[in-house]
Order: structure tokens, then C-alpha cells, then sequence
């Protein structure tokens, strides 16, 4: 079983080894947990969210509860748990929304089975892109060119350009179904996309292992993404070949790992712990740019969870070289090659993925995420926070 290869990695890489024991964890209070919470991927009742709400502050009173004297350790656990609870709240405010998948076409039925399909764009739509990016990406590689060789550094996902593209994107996904099929398979309206213009350039080394000492997995950066309800699309505006950064995905992993579910909202959230500047965590764990696991004091903390309830949604770095457990997911690997205009429609919270890796040239992409049509309510606190806004710059 593949969850026993994930736990018995850490067991015996040598990173991950500390002399104190996890914490434990009433199995049965887990399972009433996860059953009363159910799949994060069908409907719920306020009832059975509320009831869950309150298991989960038993689990935490059970956990914090075993270290009394450890102070970080405390903090820790608060934070996680704080982190767990915003995403429940999010979480429900679309699960109270869902109808059911079902699946129209081959591509939607391919997005069901196996959490993506590829497609192109139509050449129109590349044209236009293509010409709306080039300042952009002028921009970038100067700043490449200057040693700023940072994700922050290389792309950009507001202003002008950006909203134009999404506007271009809005209309293309809606003539290729590409809205209909992602609406079908969550269950939930979708109607426009968040985009991200991003260039990847060799020389950049924010995707290699942070972890001194260990030998370089074959699966660096192989990653799951948070949110079950964003799913997300990978546009080539540049050819891409096997060196310069192709999209890498591993079908079936993640379904193959069986997480139980308070485990698996644990790893999409786990590497927020101890981020923002003001927690105490923040200094404590001084983790490198983009990896959490490269602090030592996080992964002490990370291996005090009990077993159940350990998962890391990044895991790729965390894998040992030469393990039965990086070959497993090494032979599943598929690569994305294609000229500019290729693109991938996933679902990035199923379907194991890595990108932009470079080892020679340069790589232009988009970064798509979709999302649902706004409710009434939606609409309403949008527009009042314009007018907040509006009223802020008015006084200023």
C-alpha cells in the first residue's frame, strides 16, 4: 500500500529522524471525525459541518494536551489546527454548493478518471496572447539577466495585461468547453480564471532541494495544490521540450495513497505554519524560500504528528533517493511536451504535478485557475469592498 511506503520514507530518511516520540491520537475519535466530515469532494449539511467543527476541538484538546511544556511545539499545533479550521470554513462555503459530478464528453470522462486532458488553443487566441505578453516578458528577463531569479521575480498575476489575458482565456474555455467539463466534474458553475504569467529561465534554483546534505530525489518539487475547488490549466507560450521545464504529472498517486481526510487537509495546509512575520514560529523555524521542510525545527514538529495525521502535500523533496517509494512515483511520471499554445486542464488537489524546472532556455506559461460563478452574496461583498475602496482612495 502506498501509504505505508509514504510513512515508513520518513521513518528512514535520515532528515526526518528525531528521538521523541508523536503524539497520539484516539483512533476513534479519527474515524468519528472523518466520518462526520465525509469525502471533501461531496455535499455537506451545516449540521454535519458544525459536529465536525466540534470533533476537531476535541482532537486538538487531545494533542495539545501532551505537551504542556513545550512551548513552540504548543504553537505549533495552534497554528496548524487555526490553518485547518479557516480551510473547513472555506471548504464548506463550496460543498454546501455541489450537485455531483457527471461527465459530457472523453475529455470530461479523462478529467474524472484521471484528473486531466490536454488540448490547444485556438491559433487566434495564441496570436493574441503571444503579442499582449511581450513587455511582460521583456521585463522578466531583465530582471533574470540581474540575478533575480525568484518565482516573485518572473511573473506577475494582476494589472492590465493580466486582466486582458483573462478576459481572452474566459472566452476561449468557454468555446472549447472547457468551463462546461470543469462545472461538470465538481459539481459547482464555472465561469472565469485567475491567470499568473510566468517565465522560467535556467539558473534559477528555488526548485531544488533546500534539505543540506541529502542526496536530490528524482521527484523534487512534486506537489499536490490546496484548494479542491481551483482547478487549474498549465498554457504554453513557448515551445517546451524535455530541458526547459515540460509540466510533469504522476496519475493515480495521490488516489493511491488513501489519506484519511483530517490527514489530508493537514498536508494542503501544513506548509503555512510559522509564514507570517509576526508568529513567533516565524524566526524559530527561519525556513528557505518556498520549502518548509528545510528547517529543521519544522520537520521535528512535522514528525510529532501522530502517523494518521502526517502528510505533506509537497511531499516530492521529502522523498529519500533510491527508495522503493521514489520509484514507484518515478515510473508513473508523464511529460508535457508540445509547442506553444499546448496546454493541460487538471485538477492539481488529485493529480501529482511539477513544472518549471529548467535546465537549459527559457519557458513562458500561463497559470490558470478556475473559478466558480459568484453567488448573489458573492457579488454583493465584492462590490462592496469596491466601494471601500473607492471611498479609501477618495480620503487619502
Amino acid at each position: 500500500m502506498l501509504q505505508n511506503l509514504y510513512q515508513h520514507n520518513y521513518l528512514k530518511h535520515d532528515a526526518f529522524r528525531f528521538t521523541e516520540p508523536a503524539l497520539t491520537l484516539n483512533p476513534i475519535l479519527l474515524d468519528k471525525f472523518n466520518s462526520t466530515l465525509g469525502s471533501s469532494r461531496e455535499k455537506i449539511t451545516s449540521a454535519r459541518f458544525r459536529e465536525s467543527k466540534n470533533l476537531l476541538k476535541e482532537i486538538v484538546h487531545e494533542l495539545s494536551s501532551q505537551c504542556p511544556e513545550d512551548e513552540f511545539l504548543a504553537l505549533f499545533l495552534f497554528e496548524l489546527f487555526d490553518q485547518v479550521e479557516t480551510y473547513l470554513d472555506d471548504e464548506f462555503s463550496f460543498r454546501a454548493r455541489v450537485v455531483g459530478s457527471q461527465f459530457s464528453d472523453e475529455l470530461g470522462a479523462a478529467l474524472g478518471s484521471e484528473a486531466y486532458y490536454y488540448g490547444r488553443l485556438d491559433e487566434r487566441t495564441l496570436s493574441q496572447l503571444s503579442n499582449l505578453i511581450l513587455h511582460d516578458v521583456e521585463i522578466f528577463r531583465n530582471r533574470a539577466a540581474a540575478g533575480q531569479m525568484k518565482r516573485s521575480d518572473l511573473s506577475v498575476n494582476d494589472g492590465e495585461t493580466v486582466s486582458k489575458i483573462s478576459s481572452i482565456l474566459n472566452s476561449e474555455f468557454k468555446k472549447n468547453g472547457t468551463f462546461h467539463r470543469i462545472s461538470n466534474y465538481v459539481g459547482i458553475r464555472y465561469s472565469y480564471v485567475g491567470v499568473s504569467l510566468e517565465l522560467s529561465v535556467s539558473g534559477s534554483t528555488w526548485w531544488k532541494n533546500a534539505i543540506e546534505g541529502v542526496a536530490t530525489p528524482k521527484t523534487m518539487y512534486a506537489h499536490l495544490d490546496e484548494s479542491i475547488f481551483a482547478p487549474k490549466a498549465i498554457v504554453y507560450l513557448s515551445d517546451v521540450t524535455e530541458g526547459n521545464g515540460p509540466t510533469c504529472s504522476y496519475p493515480h498517486i495521490y488516489d493511491q495513497l488513501e489519506n484519511n481526510t483530517l490527514q489530508d487537509i493537514i498536508g494542503r495546509v501544513i506548509g503555512s505554519v510559522g509564514n507570517n512575520p509576526t508568529s513567533k514560529l516565524h524566526d524559530y523555524y527561519s525556513k528557505s524560500y518556498h520549502q518548509s521542510m528545510s528547517s529543521r525545527n519544522f520537520r521535528k514538529h512535522f514528525m510529532k504528528l501522530p502517523e494518521t495525521l502526517r502528510f505533506n502535500s509537497h511531499f516530492g523533496w521529502d522523498i529519500l533517493a533510491g527508495s522503493e517509494f521514489e520509484s514507484q512515483i518515478a515510473e508513473r511520471e508523464e511529460v508535457l511536451l508540445g509547442p506553444a499554445g499546448t496546454f493541460v486542464v487538471f485538477d492539481g488537489s488529485r493529480l501529482l504535478h511539477r513544472g518549471g524546472l529548467i535546465e537549459a532556455g527559457e519557458r513562458i506559461v500561463l497559470q490558470v485557475v478556475f473559478w466558480p460563478k459568484p453567488t448573489f452574496i458573492e457579488k454583493i461583498e465584492r462590490i462592496l469592498k469596491r466601494v471601500n475602496r473607492l471611498v479609501q482612495r477618495s480620503t487619502n
